[in-house]
């Protein structure tokens, strides 16, 4: 049987630091707006195992954050197991 995946983003530590520069918070209220996504779409995205993004979700998020895919979404192997950086570059 094949292994399961899961995969996370690294939106809540994109969006701190984008607040950061920014100078003021941003809500997943903000981001849904700005990428014409659901407020729970991203809020899921934010805080959610995802055992299959949609390409599309994570391109519009990933271009929100000005970031390749491949610096937003990393791969869990087992659930609480990190393949690859978990955190945000400034």
């Amino acid at each position: 049987m094949p292994e399961k995946r899961f995969y996370r983003t690294k939106l809540i530590p994109m969006k701190l630091a984008k607040a950061k520069d920014v100078g003021h918070d941003i809500s997943y209220q903000d981001i849904a707006e700005a990428t014409e996504l659901s407020y729970m779409t991203v809020h899921r995205y934010a805080t959610k195992q995802i055992p299959r993004p949609d390409y599309e979700t994570v391109a519009r998020l990933a271009t929100y954050f000005g970031v390749p895919i491949e610096e937003f979404v990393y791969e869990e192997t087992d659930p609480g197991q990190i393949v690859g950086e978990a955190t945000a570059t400034a």
